[in-house]
């Protein structure tokens, strides 16, 4: 491996990494809007939607949509861990306007109820 093939790996590896930073750091501020979609995302990074879109399968197997959903679930199994915020506000905190299918999506992706989820958790 020659030096300057190297500083190109390693430029391009920290350009993905502070990529998928600010992917992050959108959703994570914008992360109580239900309407928050991969379009809006990429128009924040001066991007198109498909650009994004393959970006997020290149690296993590995940359209924009199933990305933002984890760092929802995320984000609620941190409020669920660590606070003791009623599952109802946690739900509209991470963005969705129904707690029932908060309840139903969080049980489909980590396979036990939020109640549950905090219960042992403690």
């Amino acid at each position: 491996m020659t030096f300057l093939y190297f500083i190109r790996y390693s430029f391009k590896n920290m350009n993905q990494a502070y990529f998928f930073k600010q992917v992050q750091q959108i959703i994570e501020e914008n992360i109580k809007n239900p309407n928050l979609k991969g379009q809006f995302i990429a128009n924040k990074l001066s991007i198109s939607r498909m650009h994004l879109h393959r970006k997020l399968r290149t690296y993590y197997q995940k359209n924009a949509s199933e990305f933002i959903l984890d760092v929802r679930i995320n984000k609620a199994k941190q409020l669920l861990i660590n606070t003791n915020i009623p599952i109802l506000i946690i739900s509209q905190q991470i963005g969705f306007k129904d707690p029932s299918y908060f309840s139903k999506v969080f049980k489909k992706v980590v396979r036990v109820t939020p109640s549950s989820y905090r219960k042992a958790r403690f």
